[in-house]
């Protein structure tokens, strides 16, 4: 008998089997750290859940929590500290994962991604890319020097391709920030569970190419991004506000937000 971790009516957790005496009994270790004690992350449509407090303190892999083994490597040794809040120090660090168009996420299906930092300083930076063809696929300056976060989608700047708002406590704190895209509806930016900004204006193509994502380690800007780095989201769909509210809650947990 099968059992999975059941959120929003999506199972994505682990297979296991009852023994005598009803005692269940894991066959597997898709146990998702992700998924939390019934209430963490929405299950439909997670690709990706990259999260600090995993990373076993040495190496170069980060492990993907999210069952799909999109696991990310470090370019070089990492910058890593536990304690309450594990995170990686970005400043001077990238990671690459698996190619961009391996996530599902195309010119219809639309995607949610979330970030859980603490910025240090702002600074020219790249956060995440996800690369497409000719230009930027899915990108962010998070934010940039001027304090004002930037989600690219397709190319740079028109406004079928950008969306931007200004950051408050874009440093000192921790912070959860999303960014959704429904190609039907919006492109918005959310920040600690709030939504920020929307931009309904028709989305340019994304086009993602078999490059790999990548974390602060863009050519164009390369590892600049001086920033506590603890979780990393991704979903190959656009998630409902409720589902928005529930992995916010879960990420804001991880990052001792109440």
């Amino acid at each position: 008998m099968s059992k999975g971790h059941r959120d929003t009516g999506n199972y994505v957790g682990f297979t296991g089997s009852y023994a005598a005496g009803g005692v269940f009994s894991l066959k597997s270790a898709q146990l998702l750290k992700s998924a939390g004690a019934w209430g963490g992350l929405p299950g439909n449509g997670l690709q990706l859940h990259l999260d600090a407090s995993t990373y076993p303190g040495s190496g170069t892999l980060w492990s993907d929590q999210s069952g799909n083994a999109r696991h990310f490597s470090w370019t070089s040794t990492p910058s890593f500290t536990t304690g309450t809040v594990p995170y990686f120090n970005m400043n001077g660090y990238g990671a690459n994962g698996p190619a961009s168009n391996s996530y599902g996420i195309n010119n219809t299906s639309g995607y949610t991604i979330f970030v859980a930092f603490y910025n240090n300083s702002l600074t020219y930076n790249g956060a995440f890319k996800f690369v497409g063809s000719p230009s930027r696929g899915i990108f962010s300056h998070l934010p940039w020097i001027s304090g004002t976060i930037y989600l690219d989608q397709g190319g740079c700047c028109s406004v079928n391709q950008r969306v931007e708002v200004a950051m408050s406590n874009s440093t000192g704190a921790w912070n959860v920030i999303a960014f959704r895209c429904n190609p039907a509806t919006e492109r918005s930016i959310w920040q600690n569970g709030t939504k920020l900004i929307a931009n309904t204006n028709a989305a340019a193509d994304i086009n993602l190419t078999a490059d790999a994502v990548r974390l602060n380690s863009d050519s164009e800007y390369g590892t600049a991004w001086d920033a506590k780095l603890s979780q990393f989201v991704v979903y190959n769909r656009a998630l409902t506000d409720a589902e928005m509210g529930t992995a916010t809650a879960f990420l804001k947990k991880k990052v001792g937000l109440t």
